[in-house]
């Protein structure tokens, strides 16, 4: 019993030390009317605390959990007060937060496209593309090769929210996605080494 206390107490500095901010492409803030989606992405056991704050820096709410291999879990705003809310998402490797606007006048005025495109894991291969249900879901995503060859194209018509993983390692020497809006014009993209 002392070996295997041991053995986590060292393994715990040694994370420590290793340790470097929480990465913001493994943390994804995705809203739904009243309700926003946090996606956490981890590749090993994590004990995860999510707390959030008005705008006053008030803590509202907080939770802590413990993900194997990351989460999706909602939180519904619906019997809070209008206004701007900070979500703050920590773990081993430290802390990422996302300021979020809940006022619908406010999301109507500023016209932002909260799709979300990175990666999932630490593994660059790995690519999430993430877009919330809106009353427009008029945009593509398209897969390009180092040669900036399109490989791969989709044109989701959907009326529910869209969210895939693209593998990308046998795409060698690099690819890039990209998200683009066509109410819009706007692209996201990212790209893989």
């Amino acid at each position: 019993m002392k070996k295997m206390m041991l053995v986590i107490v060292v393994l715990a500095l040694v994370c420590g030390v290793s340790s470097s901010a929480l990465s913001e492409s493994r943390v994804a803030v995705i809203r739904n009317g009243e309700t926003f989606k946090v996606i956490y992405k981890n590749t090993d056991l994590a004990d995860v605390k999510v707390t959030i704050s008005n705008s006053n820096g008030e803590k509202v709410f907080s939770e802590e959990l413990i993900s194997v291999h990351g989460f999706i879990r909602p939180y519904n705003f619906a019997e809070l007060p209008k206004g701007d809310y900070m979500i703050c998402i920590t773990d081993v490797d430290g802390k990422k937060t996302e300021k979020i606007c809940f006022d619908e006048q406010a999301v109507k005025n500023k016209k932002e496209w909260t799709a979300h495109i990175g990666k999932l894991t630490d593994d660059q291969k790995k690519v999430i593309v993430a877009v919330p249900q809106q009353k427009v879901n008029n945009f593509s995503v398209h897969v390009y090769d180092k040669y900036d060859q399109l490989v791969y194209t989709e044109d989701p018509a959907l009326e529910k929210e869209y969210a895939r993983v693209f593998d990308l390692k046998r795409l060698e020497g690099g690819a890039t996605v990209h998200l683009v809006n066509h109410a819009t014009g706007e692209t996201k993209y990212y790209k893989a080494e």
